[in-house]
């Protein structure tokens, strides 16, 4: 079966985001929606003890016969601001409230751009003072003291730290707040489990999230 190029499909993704005002952004990652990862998504699905009671609730749709199609790419990118990334994730505050990040997900199939999803694309208003930034060591020496504390079965491996901008809430008002981003994925049972760590810009001490 012929396939989707995923460089045109990529090409039309930014141009359309272009087109309607979302330019500032940089490529994350990216999924293949194939014909045999939806049904593989779809067995997997069925293996849960409550899919069926979603399914019945309108929870979760499923298709059970797929066409022979092309399959579709899905492009997610991070929102750039000052030359950082703003973080993608969610977390929960102390006083259960949800806090957004900012990301932008397209899907792309061969008949062109299919959905768009644009979360909480944050406008600046004013920036603050300069900040003296922890040093590689210091972050390092933090990870290896949080995994020394841990009884961890499989190997993590740390792929990424990069500074980016947290959205975070101080006194009622939401602010981009620059951390050290740690990603790093860890493989349990034939599947890779991903994850995130953030640490204090300043001091280098893990930012705890809940």
């Amino acid at each position: 079966m012929e396939k989707l190029d995923t460089d045109e499909a990529l090409e039309t993704a930014k141009q359309y985001l272009t087109v309607v005002g979302l330019e500032n952004i940089e490529l994350d990652e990216y999924y293949v929606l194939s014909k045999q990862f939806l049904e593989e998504k779809y067995r997997k699905a069925q293996k849960d003890e409550s899919w069926q009671k979603d399914v019945e609730a309108g929870r979760e749709v499923f298709k059970e016969d797929w066409q022979e199609e092309k399959g579709a790419y899905v492009f997610v990118f991070s929102v750039i601001e000052h030359n950082l990334p703003i973080v993608r994730g969610m977390y929960i505050t102390k006083d259960n409230e949800y806090i957004e990040g900012s990301s932008i997900t397209i899907c792309c199939s061969e008949d062109g751009v299919a959905f768009v999803e644009a979360i909480k694309n944050y406008n600046v208003k004013a920036l603050s003072g300069k900040k003296k930034i922890a040093g590689m060591k210091v972050i390092l020496k933090s990870l290896e003291q949080k995994f020394s504390n841990l009884i961890i079965e499989e190997p993590i491996t740390v792929n990424k730290i990069c500074l980016a901008y947290q959205t975070q809430k101080i006194k009622e008002k939401l602010y981009l707040v620059p951390v050290w981003e740690v990603q790093y994925f860890q493989q349990k049972e034939g599947d890779i489990e991903k994850g995130h760590i953030y640490f204090d810009v300043e001091s280098g001490k893990e930012i705890v999230m809940y």
